[in-house]
């Protein structure tokens, strides 16, 4: 019966209106433009963690740095438009369609994967929970993770805004210091996700970590930074 349900359901479904699928299809960024180096570094993150779930010798463990690199690029991705426009995080109408952006991207797919994972296999208590993010196990413990970053990111460039006022020594150093202290010493008994049969960190300083590196790629020195990188490879070919 459930078998059956599935295909009916799965007749109905307009695949290519899913927001997640639709907007890798047309590759619309919410930051109006592509760049494709971290497109290619997304891609050696994915080979990273298919390599070690699928036992590549001298690939073991090594998923663990592929996801990393994809909460690193997250927070660097998520913070272009609070950087280049400090302004947004105090609009109303920004934040709210950027909460319905990452919804939209991230829960069709998931809840779809979820029913039939859990639901249609009766397991109702741990569809439950991982459907409100209580608990994330196997494939599905980073999706809580990013949830979390989702929610958390509005707050961290609020503070940001009124305390550095828009100087990006201060914003710069603030956020990698947050990073390093989540990373090593604010890991706490309640600050956590639930997932494999126990408590799972929040690689929180690893997401902040990809904010700092935001800050600083748009700061008035690495501008510069890369204008003079440019002149001398100019003058280099010319020579």
């Amino acid at each position: 019966f459930l078998a059956i349900l599935s295909v009916l359901i799965l007749r109905t479904v307009r695949f290519s209106a899913i927001h997640a699928i639709a907007d890798i299809r047309n590759k619309k960024p919410s930051t109006s433009h592509n760049i494709m180096a971290l497109d290619g570094l997304r891609g050696l993150a994915a080979l990273l963690v298919i390599a070690d779930h699928t036992n590549i010798p001298y690939f073991k463990g090594l998923g663990a740095t592929g996801v990393w690199l994809f909460f690193c690029l997250s927070g660097f991705l998520l913070s272009i438009p609070f950087v280049k426009s400090p302004s947004l995080i105090t609009s109303s109408e920004y934040l709210r369609h950027y909460f319905i952006r990452r919804i939209q991207r991230i829960l069709p797919m998931y809840y779809f994967i979820l029913t039939i994972t859990y639901l249609f296999r009766g397991k109702i208590e741990d569809y439950l929970r991982h459907l409100f993010f209580l608990q994330g196990d196997g494939i599905f413990w980073s999706v809580p993770q990013e949830m979390f970053f989702y929610m958390i990111l509005p707050f961290v460039f609020l503070l940001s805004h009124f305390l550095c006022r828009g100087i990006y020594l201060w914003m710069i150093l603030g956020t990698f210091i947050l990073a390093f202290s989540f990373n090593h010493y604010l890991e706490t008994d309640f600050l956590y996700i639930y997932g494999n049969g126990r408590k799972l960190s929040l690689w929180l300083g690893i997401f902040l970590s990809g904010v700092g590196v935001c800050y600083f790629y748009h700061s008035p020195f690495c501008d510069a930074l890369r204008k003079q990188l440019f002149a001398n490879a100019v003058r280099y070919r010319a020579a």
